[in-house]
């Protein structure tokens, strides 16, 4: 298909293009524009589509999340998000790689691996065209090592900048038809998982699908944590990043990314059984989410970070985690989970070279929408 017809698929041309369609799904619109989430799923959807239409020839073929329910049954594991508290408690991680499992999100995967750490599984939620910055320039030794679980609706350059093994899921929410209706009908292999506002959040809902039990939460802050990082001291809205550079982790911040001091802008003072904390719309959207979700599904998370969570969820240190259901060790063939580089050189789950080379012609496009929500950044 010609790139120009890729760049403006309607449902109409997704079905003419031989994309499996449901019939009469030629429409999608956000029910609620009051509901933030609404609002940023409808700024989103047109984004999402494209991405699902080029990502189609990859995704289709590629693992999908519901091969893996109840993979990790009863194992236990540590949900690291890339929250201030992170950067105090990262070190203790280390005692509990051989005995849990550990899921990163993207964004703390650097961090995580900057201090001798490789998780089992990393997530990627986003879409936008800077995410890939998250996973560029680590090796291959180490990409082929861990699980990449990826949102279907992701951009094309986040797939092919990882070529270890991927596993792709369809977000699902109420708010739009894309999401609840059309997307099951393009990739009705993939399954799918709740959108819960961002990627920590979606690491818990995760983890409960892999049917874990002991799921416990480190740099799951949900708020700012006061700090010093390029010689600045204040409010911190996450803790400190890294990038690989000439073979070694070097601290730097991304900045395409994360804009600290933009977002402490927009931070408030938020008081919760007489502790304070501070906060900002979409943080505060999250903790909503994850509480909500979290009293729905039933799972019931530990938490290790030092954020607003603790006044929701049991709060023990990792140590003490470590002691209480981490005592002896997983084995390779534990679950497939810890065995990603032998599951990979079977699988050969690798990246269409001739979809890259499509999107290479195309990702010109502009993709800033002027009222874009920073959501999807968080935790």
């Amino acid at each position: 298909m010609p790139s120009e017809e890729i760049l403006s698929l309607n449902f109409e041309e997704m079905k003419k293009a031989g994309l499996p369609v449901k019939q009469g799904v030629r429409q999608f619109h956000v029910e609620d524009k009051k509901d933030a989430r609404a609002v940023a799923s409808g700024i989103w959807v047109p984004r999402w589509a494209k991405h699902a239409a080029i990502n189609y020839p990859v995704v289709s073929k590629s693992l999908g999340i519901r091969e893996f329910e109840d993979c990790a049954k009863d194992v236990p594991c540590f949900c690291v998000g890339i929250g201030p508290s992170l950067d105090g408690n990262i070190k203790d991680l280390k005692t509990a790689q051989k005995r849990s499992l550990i899921f990163s999100t993207d964004a703390a995967l650097k961090p995580l691996l900057a201090n001798g750490i490789t998780p089992h599984v990393v997530m990627s939620f986003d879409c936008g065209e800077n995410q890939k910055t998250l996973l560029e320039d680590i090796p291959y030794e180490v990409q082929k090592k861990i699980f990449l679980v990826l949102n279907s609706c992701t951009h094309p350059d986040t797939i092919a900048s990882w070529q270890g093994t991927k596993v792709f899921f369809n977000q699902y929410h109420q708010q739009d038809e894309f999401i609840a209706k059309l997307l099951p009908y393009i990739y009705p292999k993939t399954g799918q998982l709740p959108s819960v506002g961002t990627v920590g959040n979606m690491l818990i809902v995760m983890a409960h699908f892999f049917g874990i039990k002991a799921i416990h939460l480190v740099g799951m802050d949900l708020c700012y944590g006061e700090g010093e990082k390029q010689g600045k001291k204040g409010w911190q809205y996450r803790a400190q990043d890294y990038s690989f550079v000439d073979g070694s982790y070097v601290r730097k911040d991304n900045n395409l990314l994360y804009e600290n001091d933009a977002r402490v802008i927009r931070s408030f003072e938020e008081e919760i059984n007489g502790v304070k904390y501070r906060v900002d719309p979409e943080l505060k959207l999250y903790r909503e989410s994850i509480l909500s979700v979290c009293e729905s599904l039933k799972i019931y998370p530990i938490d290790c970070s030092t954020g607003v969570l603790n006044q929701y969820f049991p709060t023990k240190s990792i140590s003490d985690c470590i002691m209480l259901h981490c005592r002896g060790e997983i084995t390779k063939y534990r679950t497939v989970l810890t065995n990603s580089e032998e599951f990979f050189n079977v699988s050969k789950n690798t990246f269409n070279q001739s979809i890259t080379a499509t999107w290479a012609t195309v990702k010109n496009l502009s993709e800033t929408y002027d009222e874009a929500v920073t959501y999807g950044h968080g935790a």
